[in-house]
């Protein structure tokens, strides 16, 4: 994971909650770190919200007493976190990651448990149609549901290398 993320994470979470000056300083210093050695670039991809996020804990350092509510501007929250969702795993990629390292060692409960969990995902929205795994999803829940009715899982071994290249974990 890319510094800048990691950064944007870690600034992300002092949001609403009490902070110290200590944990406003770390920050703000290992922003200064990875500028010094040049770790994010002015070219780097999210190098102005680095900056932007440096600058509100210099100012936030400023005016704060030993310790203070953190509070992330609105208009720079919503951005933040949706460059933060947008890096992570793919809820579908997530579920069929799942589905693989049951392979092998699958019980009646975990199956249910993952199939509850595809289940859920689709009725929330966070796999749907649109999605471009959506039929890969498809497939692994009917698996599923196929191994709680006979108590035997089939899944060929091509199918078992496609779910892997798909979820980036090669063979």
């Amino acid at each position: 994971m890319p510094l800048e993320i990691k950064i944007i994470k870690r600034y992300l979470a002092l949001h609403g909650k009490k902070v110290s000056e200590r944990q406003v300083s770390l920050l703000y210093k290992v922003i200064q770190k990875a500028a010094t050695e040049k770790t994010i670039r002015k070219s780097s991809k999210y190098a102005e919200e680095v900056k932007r996020i440096g600058n509100d804990l210099a100012n936030t350092y400023k005016e704060m007493g030993e310790s203070c509510t953190f509070e992330v501007p609105d208009s720079l929250h919503s951005k933040l976190k949706n460059i933060v969702d947008s890096y992570g795993v793919s809820p579908a990629i997530a579920l069929i990651k799942r589905f693989i390292n049951l392979y092998g060692n699958i019980t009646i409960d975990k199956a249910k448990r993952l199939l509850s969990s595809i289940k859920n995902a689709k009725k929330n929205g966070k796999v749907d149609i649109g999605d471009k795994d959506y039929g890969r999803i498809i497939q692994v829940q009917k698996h599923l549901e196929d191994y709680l009715e006979s108590d035997k899982l089939l899944v060929t071994n091509i199918q078992l290398n496609g779910l892997k290249g798909l979820a980036g974990l090669g063979k």
